[in-house]
Order: structure tokens, then sequence, then C-alpha cells
């Protein structure tokens, strides 16, 4: 029920211009509606208490006024459903006409209701273009001339004066809402493309991005010897299966452990993993790859530092090789020679 009576007083559109000019509609609508029946309860109120009332005509004419507006902005909402400028013509004209028949012309042209003419110059510009008001004004003014002469008085120059003064205050804010509206739609508009842009921008430097990394993983995991690759904090950030295959682990748990978790292997000796802590600390020191023996095999090990074009340090290198058959034969030469 709520979504159908929001849609009646909010009609769907696709034009932002349009859309406002609906809301707009809608709410001045809405205003009229409750002022006609407010005026039309207060004055059948009064003369059901002055019953000698109902003859003038000046009442007569504003129980006429009312009950017209209230019907009329009944059927001017149904068309703000289809066209957000009929209605505001349909509306501005009730408005006139109101104005013309809701008094006497002697009180229309200089008395109590001289101000309902400035309605219709106020609104225009907010509806149609904002020097519509100036055209507005310049009818209304003729109409209140004409009904000077009926009454034989003289115009009243003042008011035609200030719907003239009004009509320049209504353009020009008008213009400058309009203005400020352009130019957000402009800015919004140039952030649309920067964002845009940036997401195309970013999309393609991703997709290089994968293509290198991917890249880069498939010629680390075809190479025969272990690497694995630390921070600048000492964590491990990648393992190629080589060197899975020589510690017996698996590439998963090689990954996101700590180097001195990674050497607290009970494969290596004590010896061993302190000197592969003091090599981690100063790779620089140790030109010549070390031997570190791990569990029944014999590794060649040997680290360098990840630098930048600024020489500074982000990360360590360790690359492993297995040379437990070359181990063997020094062995067996050294027993040969011992011989």
């Amino acid at each position: 029920m709520w979504s159908r009576i929001k849609a009646f007083i909010n009609p769907p559109a696709n034009d932002p211009d349009e859309i406002r000019r609906r809301q707009i509609m809608s709410v001045l609508l809405r205003g009229l509606l409750g002022l006609s029946l407010f005026a039309l309860v207060v004055i059948l109120i009064f003369l059901s208490l002055n019953p000698d009332k109902w003859k003038e005509s000046g009442n007569q004419l504003t129980i006429i006024s009312a009950a017209v507006a209230t019907l009329i902005s009944i059927v001017i909402f149904q068309v703000n459903k289809h066209s957000s400028r009929l209605s505001a013509l349909l509306l501005l004209t009730l408005l006139t006409l109101i104005s013309i028949f809701s008094d006497t012309p002697e009180q229309l042209s200089n008395g109590r209701s001289l101000f309902i003419f400035t309605l219709p110059i106020a609104v225009s510009s907010l509806i149609f273009a904002p020097i519509s008001s100036f055209l507005f004004a310049v009818a209304n003014s003729i109409i209140i001339t004409i009904l000077a002469y009926q009454s034989n008085t003289v115009p009243n120059i003042t008011a035609i004066a200030g719907f003239l003064m009004l009509a320049f205050i209504s353009w020009l804010s008008a213009r400058g809402l309009e203005q400020a509206i352009q130019d957000l739609r402009v800015t919004n508009t140039n952030l649309d493309n920067i964002v845009t842009e940036r997401t195309r921008e970013l999309t393609d430097a991703l997709s290089r991005e994968r293509i290198e990394s991917g890249r880069n993983q498939a010629i680390l995991n075809s190479i025969a010897d272990g690497v694995i690759v630390f921070d600048s904090e000492n964590m491990s950030i990648l393992a190629n299966p080589a060197l899975g295959n020589l510690t017996g682990k698996n590439v998963d748990e090689l990954i996101g452990v700590d180097f001195n978790q990674f050497i607290s292997a009970e494969k290596i000796s004590a010896s061993d993993r302190e000197m592969m802590a003091g090599l981690i600390k100063h790779p620089e020191k140790n030109e010549a790859a070390i031997r570190v023996d791990w569990g029944q095999k014999t590794l060649s090990t040997s680290m360098a530092r990840v630098l930048t074009s600024e020489d500074e340090n982000i990360g360590t290198v360790t690359v492993f090789r297995d040379i437990t058959q070359e181990a063997h034969l020094e062995k067996m030469k050294d027993n040969f020679v011992a011989i």
C-alpha cells in the first residue's frame, strides 16, 4: 500500500530534470490540495455559524474556488505521472483562474486578495525555464489592470512593480539553481569518467601482474634446485616444489613460516642450524655456498639479499642444491686416500 502511495506521489521517470520537476509538482499539489480543503472547511464552518453571509458574492466565489482547486489538484496529480510540464501549466493556469475568481475585481486589484497573483510568478521559475517568471508577472499585471478598469479604479502600480521585482528575484534564484545543478552534473560525469578510467587501468595492471606472476611461478617451478624467499622480517613468502622434495615437506608448509622455524627441523644438526642462522643475518659475508646435512641428504646452501634500486633490503633468497652424490664420492675418495 505504501509503495503505491509513494509511486502516486513521486511517479517514476528517467530524466533527472523530469524527476526534479515532478517532485516539486508533487509538493506543490499536496500543499495546494491541503490548503484548498482547509479553506473549504473553514469557509463552510464560518457560513454555517453566520447564515446571513451566504448571499455575499465574495464568500460564494471563495467556496467555488476552493472546491474547484480541490478537484483539479487531484486531476493534475494524474497528469503529473506523464508530464511535469503539462501538469505545471495546468497548475499555474489553475492558480491564475483561482486568483481571478477568488474575490471581487476591486479587492483583487487593490485589496486583500492581491497576494494570490504572486504564487504563479514564484512557482513558474522552478518548474519551467527561469524566464517564465517574467511572463507570468506581465500576465498578472495585465489581469489586475483589466480588473482595475472594470471596477473604475486606478491600476495598482505598486503591485505591478512588486510583480516584476518578484519575477526578477525568482529568475535569479532559479537560474543560479539550474547552473549549480548543471555544474554538479558535469562534475559527477567527470568523476565517473575518472573512476572508469582508473578502474580500467587497474584491471589492466592486475591482468599484467597476474600474467607476470604466472610466468615467474612457472619459471620458479621449473628450477631443479630448491628455492625459498624470505621477506625483510625473515618470513617465507615463496617456495618451489623442488625444495619440498628436498626437505620432505609440502610447499604450503614452507610458506608463511619464520626462518628459525624453517631450520628447526629435527633432520638438521645443531651446528648446521647455527651456521644457517648466522648466514641469513649476513649473507654477503659468505660468498661461497655452505654444506648442510638435511637428514640423509647433503645440501649446498647459498643466500643473497634482494635489494631495491635505492639499496633497500626487501628480503633474502635461499637456494638449496642436492649434492648428496658428490659428498658421497668425496667421502669415498677421502677414505681411499686414507687407506
